[in-house]
């Protein structure tokens, strides 16, 4: 296989489509999802990775059998024999997927299209923060300025409105208690010489 790190951004697709075409033929799950073009969406880029990351292959490497020795009609020696087939087609299977594995991510780090991918959301979000901001760094019209005077000015009049009704509010209050305290001491004056003279010693010899 070529290496990806050598391979040119404009030959990529080119390049590694026919390797994963001969690989696919292998595949238990069809049809294979195609490597695609230098195009692709990043949901097709992303799909075709995630299906060979989960690749299932139908080869057993059985044509590596071998066979019985001639003219032995040993139990012993056929189920020995068996047995190191079963081991070897084990080991041969493991070694394909770690090949195919590897293959994987070595095309996955250097294929342009994810770097192309990354760029275009990166873009995506700086440009839709700009507009963000731009949005809110946004300058009022004549007539929008007008209204956030004319808004302010009512604000604070009945700011002030509202403080000076307060403080009359206030004054009428203690006006009132000012009154009230007064009519009390009057009363207790009066009371007191009403009381006074009730006890004088000329009305009590009337009595």
């Amino acid at each position: 296989m070529p290496n990806p790190k050598t391979v040119p951004a404009d030959k990529y697709t080119d390049v590694f489509g026919p390797v994963f075409a001969r690989e696919a033929r292998f595949s238990k799950t069809q049809p294979v999802p195609a490597f695609g073009g230098a195009d692709a969406s990043k949901k097709e880029v992303e799909g075709f990775y995630d299906f060979w990351y989960n690749f299932d292959s139908w080869r057993s490497f059985e044509w590596h059998d071998k066979e019985v020795n001639e003219g032995s009609d040993s139990r012993d020696d056929k189920r020995f024999t068996e047995k190191k087939n079963k081991s070897e087609r084990a080991r041969r299977k493991k070694e394909d997927n770690v090949r195919l594995r590897t293959m994987v991510d070595e095309v996955l780090a250097s294929d342009p299209r994810i770097k192309r991918i990354k760029a275009d959301e990166k873009a995506a979000r700086l440009a839709k923060k700009g507009g963000a901001a731009a949005g809110a760094a946004k300058p009022m019209s004549a007539a929008e300025k007008k209204k956030a005077a004319d808004e302010k000015a009512a604000a604070e009049a009945k700011a002030k409105e509202d403080e000076k009704k307060a403080a009359e509010a206030s004054k009428v209050d203690r006006e009132a208690a000012k009154k009230a305290k007064e009519a009390a001491r009057k009363n207790l004056k009066k009371w007191k010489k009403v009381r006074g003279a009730r006890w004088h010693p000329e009305v009590w010899k009337q009595r």
